[in-house]
């Protein structure tokens, strides 16, 4: 199980996640709830800056973003699989 340590950078693994499953307004909308600076965010998203003792708060607001996110594209594939699958059977 992958921990946030302070004083580190997040696991390359991690970043690709959070890549994926962010977006600039998440970081925005997070910057507005802890005071963290979107850039500040993007940085440690991105692996240019550690996770500090302040910014954990923040990265805690933005993984669970990032999960609801990914869970919304999960559900939207699964749709679009079901659509096309009722395509398929019709041909």
């Amino acid at each position: 199980m992958e921990t946030i340590k302070y004083g580190e950078y997040i696991t390359p693994e991690l970043s690709k996640i959070l890549s994926k499953y962010l977006t600039r307004q998440d970081l925005t909308t997070v910057h507005k709830q802890t005071g963290v600076s979107a850039s500040n965010l993007n940085q440690i998203r991105t692996m240019n800056n550690v996770v500090t003792e302040r910014s954990k708060e923040a990265m805690n607001k933005l993984l669970t973003i990032a999960y609801k996110n990914a869970d919304d594209e999960e559900k939207e594939a699964k749709k679009g699989k079901r659509q096309i699958k009722q395509i398929l059977n019709c041909i």
